[in-house]
């Protein structure tokens, strides 16, 4: 049996969240909000982290400020309401736990014929 599997960084229901009039994206884009959920099995939502939990300028791809980049994330949440599955990541100082945590969620999605496969590391 042959599986695949795309792992994506940001899906196309995202854009709503950047777009200027939200109501006319899906007509403009051509599509709908059905079927842009409908081609995500799982979505795992990353929560921005607030200032208090590192949201900084250190990393020179931010450029928003620590409430602007709250504001799109709740944005992005709520343009992915409608999905089934959706599972929320919170913030935490503790970066590598929480890439552990998404690296457990993304295993568990997986079809039962990938599930027991380990990463291999160095």
């Amino acid at each position: 049996m042959r599986v695949t599997i795309a792992l994506c960084d940001r899906g196309t229901v995202d854009g709503v969240a950047y777009w200027p009039g939200p109501e006319d994206f899906w007509p403009t884009v051509g599509t709908s909000n059905d079927v842009e959920l409908g081609r995500y099995h799982t979505v795992i939502h990353l929560r921005t982290p607030s200032a208090a939990f590192g949201y900084n300028h250190a990393n020179q791809l931010r450029t928003e400020t620590a409430m602007e980049a709250a504001d799109i994330d709740r944005r992005i949440a709520d343009a992915w309401s409608g999905h089934p599955n959706r599972i929320f990541v919170d913030s935490s100082p503790d970066f590598l736990g929480k890439a552990a945590r998404v690296l457990d969620l993304i295993r568990a999605a997986l079809p039962a014929c990938c599930q027991g496969h380990e990463l291999k590391t160095k």
